[in-house]
């Protein structure tokens, strides 16, 4: 903004206002980024996928959801610390970022998954699109030799009115387990089988993915099941209001019609927020008086506790080949 001459109150006030649009523009930008790896935080992301879906919608344009998720990353952080996890994170983040066309946008959808959005692009152009971005990602960390980073990479898209957010979600989601499961290190397209297709797709009908994953949510449902019972007894889990909290945010989730995968998420969330209290003493836990600094750090531990919980209840993904 540029500032009237002199020292007078006009020009005092286009200080006050230019300091003002400045601190506004670093708020906004603060709000919307990942601290962790300097891309689109989740919430920045799912703004910016309906608002690409309800576009391509109305005027009947292409558009292609991308999944990235670094393969192995359960164990790049058990075997090198999550100092170098961190690294990881934000150097496949930057990458990625530095390598997209000015059109499309990358956020960090969650842990160590991002979601590229591409508009104007059809699922075989966001395939090699994706094939690029996955060669320039396998890297090496500085100090660790050892360690090699690489992407598995599932697409989803379609044209026009047809696109819906859920099902964009979902399908990519899906792909990206697929390559996975065929080796990781590769891309996949969320399509039926087709012998011409540039990526590799496997051999699964409609009705048996369906099934499949409708058995994979079943499985899922029945270990958050099956976890909540183990802790809900104990009395340093104290959770029994996240029963109520689930329904709330569940509530909220379909009230913001956000994609069903996003209100599964929330509802398993709630119901788990605070498993990792298990492992605080229940004299700490209910303590009528001020913690010590010993105390209060055994209870800020209680996240990192609940995380490393259920990662161990969740290893079944690992066992994907």
């Amino acid at each position: 903004m540029k500032l009237p001459p002199g020292g007078g109150l006009e020009r005092k006030l286009a200080t006050a206002i230019n300091d003002l649009s400045l601190a506004l523009a670093a708020s906004q930008e603060a709000a919307s980024i990942d601290r962790m790896t300097g891309v689109s935080n989740r919430q920045s992301l799912l703004g910016g996928l309906f608002t690409e879906v309800e576009r391509a919608s109305r005027y009947g344009r292409p558009f292609s959801v991308a999944f990235v998720d670094i393969d192995h990353f359960k164990a790049v952080n058990d075997t090198y610390g999550h100092g170098v996890g961190d690294v990881v994170l934000k150097g496949v983040a930057q990458t990625i970022k530095a390598n997209l066309r000015s059109t499309d946008t990358i956020g960090r959808y969650g842990g160590e998954e991002f979601m590229l959005l591409l508009s104007e692009t059809d699922v075989e152009d966001a395939a090699s699109l994706a094939e690029k971005l996955r060669q320039l990602i396998v890297f090496q960390v500085e100090g660790n030799p050892k360690l090699t980073v690489t992407v598995s990479i599932g697409i989803a898209g379609g044209f026009g009115q047809p696109l819906r957010v859920d099902s964009l979600v979902r399908d990519a989601d899906a792909a990206m387990y697929s390559a996975k499961a065929l080796g990781r290190n590769q891309t996949y397209i969320f399509a039926e089988p087709d012998e011409d297709a540039r990526v590799p797709r496997a051999p699964i009908s409609a009705a048996g993915r369906a099934s499949a994953i409708e058995l994979g949510r079943f499985a899922r449902e029945a270990a958050t099941a099956a976890l909540t019972s183990v802790v809900a007894p104990l009395a340093q889990y104290q959770g029994r209001p996240s029963a109520l909290i689930a329904t709330i945010v569940s509530a909220m989730g379909q009230q913001l019609a956000l994609p069903d995968v996003e209100i599964d998420r929330l509802r398993v969330a709630a119901l788990l927020h605070d498993v990792g209290k298990v492992a605080v003493p229940l004299e700490i836990l209910d303590k009528p008086t001020s913690l010590t600094s010993a105390e209060w750090q055994s209870v800020v531990q209680h996240p990192r506790i609940g995380q490393v919980i259920l990662e161990q209840a969740t290893t079944l993904r690992d066992a994907v080949p």
